[in-house]
Protein backbone atom coordinates (compact mmCIF):
# COMPACT_ATOMS: atom_id res chain seq x y z
CA UNK A 1 0.00 0.00 0.00
CA UNK A 2 1.59 3.13 -0.85
CA UNK A 3 2.06 6.40 1.05
CA UNK A 4 -0.68 8.40 -0.92
CA UNK A 5 -3.32 5.66 0.14
CA UNK A 6 -2.29 5.47 3.17
CA UNK A 7 -2.94 8.96 3.85
CA UNK A 8 -6.35 9.22 2.02
CA UNK A 9 -7.45 6.23 4.47
CA UNK A 10 -6.16 8.26 7.53
CA UNK A 11 -8.00 11.36 6.24
CA UNK A 12 -11.42 9.61 5.64
CA UNK A 13 -11.22 8.02 8.83
CA UNK A 14 -11.67 3.94 6.73
CA UNK A 15 -10.08 1.35 7.60
CA UNK A 16 -6.13 0.73 6.76
CA UNK A 17 -5.42 -2.51 4.69
CA UNK A 18 -5.17 -5.89 7.09
CA UNK A 19 -1.56 -6.08 4.82
CA UNK A 20 -0.13 -2.42 5.21
CA UNK A 21 3.31 -2.40 7.20
CA UNK A 22 3.79 0.13 9.38
CA UNK A 23 7.07 1.96 11.20
CA UNK A 24 8.83 -0.42 13.67
CA UNK A 25 7.54 1.03 17.13
CA UNK A 26 4.23 2.38 15.43
CA UNK A 27 1.07 3.24 18.13
CA UNK A 28 -2.09 2.05 17.51
CA UNK A 29 -4.52 4.82 17.67
CA UNK A 30 -8.40 3.91 17.22
CA UNK A 31 -11.54 5.86 16.36
CA UNK A 32 -14.86 4.92 18.01
CA UNK A 33 -14.75 2.45 15.11
CA UNK A 34 -11.42 0.80 16.54
CA UNK A 35 -9.71 1.31 12.82
CA UNK A 36 -5.95 1.77 12.81
CA UNK A 37 -5.25 5.26 11.82
CA UNK A 38 -1.93 6.83 12.29
CA UNK A 39 1.41 6.51 14.52
CA UNK A 40 2.21 9.06 17.02
CA UNK A 41 4.33 11.61 15.60
CA UNK A 42 5.42 12.88 18.93
CA UNK A 43 4.43 16.35 18.75
CA UNK A 44 2.44 16.39 22.38
CA UNK A 45 -0.60 16.44 20.60
CA UNK A 46 -2.98 13.15 21.04
CA UNK A 47 -4.88 13.93 17.87
CA UNK A 48 -2.59 14.52 15.33
CA UNK A 49 -0.58 11.55 14.00
CA UNK A 50 1.73 10.27 11.00
CA UNK A 51 0.69 7.89 8.54
CA UNK A 52 1.75 4.71 9.01
CA UNK A 53 3.57 3.77 5.67
CA UNK A 54 6.87 1.89 3.96
CA UNK A 55 10.05 3.29 3.17
CA UNK A 56 12.15 5.82 4.98
CA UNK A 57 11.45 8.57 7.14
CA UNK A 58 8.30 10.12 8.86
CA UNK A 59 5.63 11.53 6.44
CA UNK A 60 4.09 14.91 7.92
CA UNK A 61 1.70 14.46 10.96
CA UNK A 62 -1.87 15.54 10.17
CA UNK A 63 -5.22 15.75 12.28
CA UNK A 64 -6.94 12.81 13.45
CA UNK A 65 -10.49 12.22 12.64
CA UNK A 66 -13.09 13.16 14.65
CA UNK A 67 -13.72 10.43 17.92
CA UNK A 68 -10.29 8.95 17.65
CA UNK A 69 -9.71 8.20 21.01
CA UNK A 70 -6.97 10.04 22.96
CA UNK A 71 -5.21 10.34 26.21
CA UNK A 72 -6.19 13.43 28.40
CA UNK A 73 -4.00 15.32 30.52
CA UNK A 74 -5.10 13.73 33.33
CA UNK A 75 -4.77 10.40 32.12
CA UNK A 76 -8.24 9.58 31.67
CA UNK A 77 -9.62 8.52 28.30
CA UNK A 78 -10.43 11.09 25.93
CA UNK A 79 -11.51 11.71 21.79
CA UNK A 80 -10.42 14.03 19.35
CA UNK A 81 -12.62 16.94 18.11
CA UNK A 82 -11.66 16.41 14.86
CA UNK A 83 -10.75 19.62 13.43
CA UNK A 84 -9.27 19.78 9.54
CA UNK A 85 -6.66 22.08 11.24
CA UNK A 86 -3.96 20.05 13.24
CA UNK A 87 -3.43 22.63 15.91
CA UNK A 88 -7.01 22.85 16.89
CA UNK A 89 -7.62 19.14 16.94
CA UNK A 90 -8.09 18.71 20.80
CA UNK A 91 -8.80 15.87 23.09
CA UNK A 92 -11.55 16.29 25.68
CA UNK A 93 -13.45 14.65 27.67
CA UNK A 94 -16.35 13.77 25.73
CA UNK A 95 -18.43 14.26 22.15
CA UNK A 96 -21.35 13.62 23.44
CA UNK A 97 -22.96 12.25 26.48
CA UNK A 98 -22.36 8.78 25.55
CA UNK A 99 -18.93 9.42 26.58
CA UNK A 100 -20.32 10.11 29.86
CA UNK A 101 -20.14 7.70 32.43
CA UNK A 102 -22.64 9.01 34.99
CA UNK A 103 -24.07 12.49 33.17
CA UNK A 104 -24.15 14.50 30.22
CA UNK A 105 -21.84 16.54 27.92
CA UNK A 106 -21.84 20.43 27.37
CA UNK A 107 -19.24 21.98 25.66
CA UNK A 108 -17.28 18.62 25.21
CA UNK A 109 -17.01 18.35 29.39
CA UNK A 110 -19.19 16.18 31.07
CA UNK A 111 -21.23 17.27 33.86
CA UNK A 112 -23.57 15.17 36.16
CA UNK A 113 -27.29 16.18 37.51
CA UNK A 114 -26.26 14.92 41.35
CA UNK A 115 -23.09 16.31 42.27
CA UNK A 116 -24.63 19.51 44.18
CA UNK A 117 -22.59 21.60 42.20
CA UNK A 118 -24.61 24.64 39.65
CA UNK A 119 -22.11 23.90 35.87
CA UNK A 120 -22.88 23.01 32.68
CA UNK A 121 -25.65 24.39 31.25
CA UNK A 122 -28.07 23.77 34.56
CA UNK A 123 -29.74 26.79 35.95
CA UNK A 124 -29.51 25.60 39.55
CA UNK A 125 -27.57 23.45 41.26
CA UNK A 126 -28.27 19.84 40.05
CA UNK A 127 -31.70 21.36 37.76
CA UNK A 128 -33.00 23.17 34.67
CA UNK A 129 -30.82 23.30 31.26
CA UNK A 130 -31.27 20.66 28.48
CA UNK A 131 -30.25 17.60 30.73
CA UNK A 132 -31.40 17.83 33.96
CA UNK A 133 -35.30 18.19 35.79
CA UNK A 134 -37.07 21.35 35.62
CA UNK A 135 -36.00 23.47 39.11
CA UNK A 136 -38.43 24.58 41.70
CA UNK A 137 -41.42 26.75 40.90
CA UNK A 138 -40.18 26.24 36.82
CA UNK A 139 -43.12 24.61 34.86
CA UNK A 140 -43.59 21.02 34.48
CA UNK A 141 -45.51 18.36 32.68
CA UNK A 142 -45.20 14.27 32.71
CA UNK A 143 -47.12 13.62 29.67
CA UNK A 144 -44.34 15.69 27.65
CA UNK A 145 -41.61 14.74 29.18
CA UNK A 146 -40.80 17.53 31.15
CA UNK A 147 -40.26 16.37 35.05
CA UNK A 148 -38.40 17.45 38.25
CA UNK A 149 -35.12 17.35 39.72
CA UNK A 150 -35.03 15.33 42.02
CA UNK A 151 -36.89 15.29 45.66
CA UNK A 152 -39.82 17.96 43.53
CA UNK A 153 -42.66 17.13 42.86
CA UNK A 154 -45.27 17.74 39.72
CA UNK A 155 -47.75 19.44 41.59
CA UNK A 156 -50.01 21.90 40.00
CA UNK A 157 -48.21 22.45 36.45
CA UNK A 158 -45.03 23.25 38.54
CA UNK A 159 -42.15 21.48 40.23
CA UNK A 160 -43.20 21.83 44.15
CA UNK A 161 -41.39 20.79 47.67
CA UNK A 162 -44.25 18.94 48.48
CA UNK A 163 -46.40 16.32 46.12
CA UNK A 164 -49.65 17.61 47.09
CA UNK A 165 -51.09 20.80 48.99
CA UNK A 166 -53.78 21.09 51.06
CA UNK A 167 -57.36 22.30 50.78
CA UNK A 168 -57.53 25.74 49.05
CA UNK A 169 -53.89 25.67 48.26
CA UNK A 170 -52.16 25.65 45.35
CA UNK A 171 -48.32 25.33 44.39
CA UNK A 172 -48.76 27.72 41.68
CA UNK A 173 -49.66 30.81 42.90
CA UNK A 174 -46.56 32.82 43.33
CA UNK A 175 -44.34 30.97 41.09
CA UNK A 176 -42.15 30.34 43.84
CA UNK A 177 -42.53 26.66 43.99
CA UNK A 178 -44.15 26.05 47.13
CA UNK A 179 -47.90 26.01 48.50
CA UNK A 180 -49.77 28.90 48.85
CA UNK A 181 -53.07 30.10 49.82
CA UNK A 182 -55.82 30.10 47.00
CA UNK A 183 -57.11 33.88 46.77
CA UNK A 184 -60.92 34.63 47.92
CA UNK A 185 -63.48 33.89 46.02
CA UNK A 186 -61.38 31.03 43.61
CA UNK A 187 -61.81 27.28 43.97
CA UNK A 188 -59.35 24.34 43.21
CA UNK A 189 -59.67 20.81 42.63
CA UNK A 190 -60.01 20.25 46.74
CA UNK A 191 -62.66 22.61 47.21
CA UNK A 192 -65.67 22.52 45.05
CA UNK A 193 -67.59 25.69 46.14
CA UNK A 194 -65.27 28.68 47.30
CA UNK A 195 -61.81 29.09 49.09
CA UNK A 196 -61.78 31.99 51.74
CA UNK A 197 -58.15 33.40 50.62
CA UNK A 198 -56.84 31.81 54.04
CA UNK A 199 -57.03 28.38 53.34
CA UNK A 200 -60.62 27.03 54.33
CA UNK A 201 -62.94 26.09 51.46
CA UNK A 202 -66.60 27.60 52.27
CA UNK A 203 -69.88 28.16 50.87
CA UNK A 204 -69.40 30.27 47.62
CA UNK A 205 -71.74 33.65 46.22
CA UNK A 206 -75.45 32.45 46.12
CA UNK A 207 -75.04 29.55 48.26
CA UNK A 208 -77.33 29.15 51.15
CA UNK A 209 -76.04 30.09 54.53
CA UNK A 210 -77.26 30.42 58.03
CA UNK A 211 -74.01 32.22 59.09
CA UNK A 212 -71.77 34.64 57.72
CA UNK A 213 -69.06 32.29 58.81
CA UNK A 214 -70.68 29.60 56.37
CA UNK A 215 -69.81 31.90 53.63
CA UNK A 216 -65.97 32.55 51.90
CA UNK A 217 -66.68 36.67 51.67
CA UNK A 218 -68.18 35.96 55.56
CA UNK A 219 -71.89 37.81 54.38
CA UNK A 220 -75.02 35.70 54.90
CA UNK A 221 -78.50 36.71 53.86
CA UNK A 222 -80.07 33.11 53.26
CA UNK A 223 -77.45 33.40 50.38
CA UNK A 224 -74.10 33.87 50.27
CA UNK A 225 -73.53 37.74 49.33
CA UNK A 226 -70.56 38.92 48.31
CA UNK A 227 -68.29 41.61 50.61
CA UNK A 228 -70.83 43.12 52.76
CA UNK A 229 -70.77 41.77 56.06
CA UNK A 230 -71.34 44.50 58.27
CA UNK A 231 -68.29 45.39 60.52
CA UNK A 232 -66.77 47.49 63.20
CA UNK A 233 -62.76 46.60 63.32
CA UNK A 234 -60.63 44.32 60.97
CA UNK A 235 -60.73 41.70 63.09
CA UNK A 236 -64.26 41.43 62.68
CA UNK A 237 -64.00 40.35 58.47
CA UNK A 238 -61.35 37.32 59.25
CA UNK A 239 -57.99 36.97 57.63
CA UNK A 240 -57.18 38.91 54.12
CA UNK A 241 -59.87 41.06 55.01
CA UNK A 242 -60.73 44.47 55.96
CA UNK A 243 -63.14 46.43 57.43
CA UNK A 244 -63.46 49.80 55.51
CA UNK A 245 -67.14 52.23 56.07
CA UNK A 246 -68.33 49.31 58.40
CA UNK A 247 -68.37 46.81 55.33
CA UNK A 248 -66.16 43.81 54.98
CA UNK A 249 -64.05 43.88 51.86
CA UNK A 250 -61.01 42.05 50.71
CA UNK A 251 -57.94 43.76 51.07
CA UNK A 252 -55.76 44.80 48.02
CA UNK A 253 -53.32 47.08 45.97
CA UNK A 254 -53.95 45.91 42.42
CA UNK A 255 -56.52 44.22 40.19
CA UNK A 256 -54.53 40.98 40.52
CA UNK A 257 -55.21 40.68 43.86
CA UNK A 258 -59.18 40.25 43.38
CA UNK A 259 -60.92 37.11 41.99
CA UNK A 260 -61.93 37.73 38.07
CA UNK A 261 -65.39 40.10 38.25
CA UNK A 262 -64.35 42.60 40.70
CA UNK A 263 -61.66 45.49 40.71
CA UNK A 264 -59.55 46.89 43.02
CA UNK A 265 -60.94 50.18 44.02
CA UNK A 266 -62.09 52.29 47.61
CA UNK A 267 -65.38 51.23 48.54
CA UNK A 268 -66.55 55.01 48.81
CA UNK A 269 -65.55 58.00 47.69
CA UNK A 270 -62.32 59.18 49.60
CA UNK A 271 -61.39 56.31 51.63
CA UNK A 272 -58.40 55.71 52.11
CA UNK A 273 -58.72 51.97 52.00
CA UNK A 274 -58.72 49.86 48.90
CA UNK A 275 -61.03 46.43 48.71
CA UNK A 276 -61.94 43.83 45.95
CA UNK A 277 -65.38 45.39 44.19
CA UNK A 278 -67.61 44.00 42.58
CA UNK A 279 -67.67 44.88 38.56
CA UNK A 280 -71.82 45.34 38.27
Amino acid sequence: MNRARLGFLLLTGLPIGAGAVYWTGCKKLETAELTVTACDDGDGNPCTGSPCSEGEGIPDSVSLPKGTSCRLGSGENGRCTGEPDKNKNKCVPCLDDSDCADGYCHENQCYSCKDEILNGDEIQADCGGSHCGACIGQVCNADAGTTCAPNLYCTDGVCCDVAMCGTCEACNINGNGTCKFVPLGNSDDTCGASCNGSGTCKAAINDTCSTHEDCAWQFCQGRCKHGSAKCAQDGDCGSGNQCDNRVCLQACETPKDCPTGYSCKPRESGSALKGCVPDN
